[in-house]
């Protein structure tokens, strides 16, 4: 028996995940990691979102914390499924040499979903910029994101979901071209005020073999 449109898709993207992350394994420099957040969302006004969250995360098999800080963020509805965003990150960074190195991030972009039956489609484009110093050089990285999104909303607290997103560099220290990919595939839990995001997230470099196992949780809470 034949099986339902949206239960072969989000079949088939898990696997599809899962087929990329083992190929070539011996090849690759590994790591698993666990990404942790907490944030509050504030609705001022009607169709508009100022946001608050802490980011905590685990590299090298999850054993020292590899990156830290808080993020504030602004977020405009235009209606009809698009919305503006702009935000500041303040990161402290460990490097792989072990020393730490504090970013200041701003971004900013736009979002575009649309429905069709028990599909949301989602799509997302975002440019950052990274302010931050090295070997006392004060230096920047400009990065553009480009991510797509499939969620299925057949129930009303649990909603799985799976996003490729593609990052890419335009000047800056390392140069133009492409910088990573990630597959995630996960759920969204939501509880009147309160939201839960569970995820994989498999994280890979453009022509290189370092390759990231990510484990990850998001806790948000709206008023």
């Amino acid at each position: 028996m034949m099986c339902s449109r949206h239960r072969c898709l989000l079949t088939a993207l898990p696997l599809l995940a899962l087929i990329i992350a083992s190929s070539d394994a011996s090849a690759q420099t590994t790591d698993e990691q666990f990404w942790l957040s907490a944030g509050i969302d504030i609705e001022p006004v009607d169709d508009l979102q100022l946001s608050l969250s802490q980011m905590l995360r685990l590299d090298q098999s999850m054993t020292r914390i590899g990156k830290t800080g808080p993020e504030l963020g602004l977020a405009y509805s235009l209606g009809g499924g698009f919305r503006l965003h702009a935000g500041y990150r303040f990161t402290a960074d460990r490097r792989d040499e072990g020393d730490w190195r504090y970013e200041n991030r701003v971004f900013f972009g736009a979002r575009y979903r649309y429905d069709i039956g028990v599909f949301e489609l989602g799509y997302r484009l975002e440019f950052q910029e990274d302010l931050y110093k090295k070997r006392g050089e004060k230096l920047n990285d400009n990065v553009i994101r480009n991510r797509f999104q499939v969620t299925l909303e057949v129930h009303e607290i649990v909603q799985p979901f799976v996003s490729f997103e593609a990052l890419a560099n335009i000047g800056g220290e390392d140069g133009t071209g492409p910088r990573n990919w990630r597959i995630t595939v996960g759920t969204d839990l939501n509880f009147d005020d309160h939201g839960v995001s569970v995820f994989y997230r498999l994280r890979k470099a453009f022509g290189g073999p370092d390759t990231d196992h990510i484990l990850g949780l998001d806790y948000g809470y709206s008023f």
